[in-house]
């Protein structure tokens, strides 16, 4: 059975994100690829940070999750893309079992 939903990709930031990824830019944060990265690609983006690491990174320190996720999201620290952040997580994140519920029978 063929899926109904259909993805387009989005790379128009909203406002309240992009001001966050900007900002983030010019303090030597991670933001993922580049403008010119991107168009290298053949990809048009609006902005920087239109990358799913740069997001979970600003998501995470930005909400007070945890700050120093992604080497404290600083370049000059390490941070970087998804297997970096992967990398991280395995040496500084406690990784939970699976949640098992058992319904009763009625």
């Amino acid at each position: 059975m063929a899926s109904s939903i259909s993805h387009t990709p989005y790379t128009t930031r909203k406002p309240e994100y992009a001001t966050a990824a900007d900002k983030a830019q010019k303090i030597g944060m991670y933001i993922g690829a580049t403008v010119d990265f991107c168009a290298k690609r053949g990809d048009v983006v609006d902005g920087v940070a239109v990358d799913c690491g740069a997001f979970v990174t600003r998501l995470v320190i930005d909400s007070g999750w945890d700050t120093s996720y992604n080497y404290n999201g600083k370049l000059s620290d390490g941070a970087g893309p998804t297997d970096t952040q992967k990398n991280w997580l395995d040496a500084h994140w406690q990784n939970l079992e699976p949640l098992r519920l058992s319904i009763p029978p009625r």
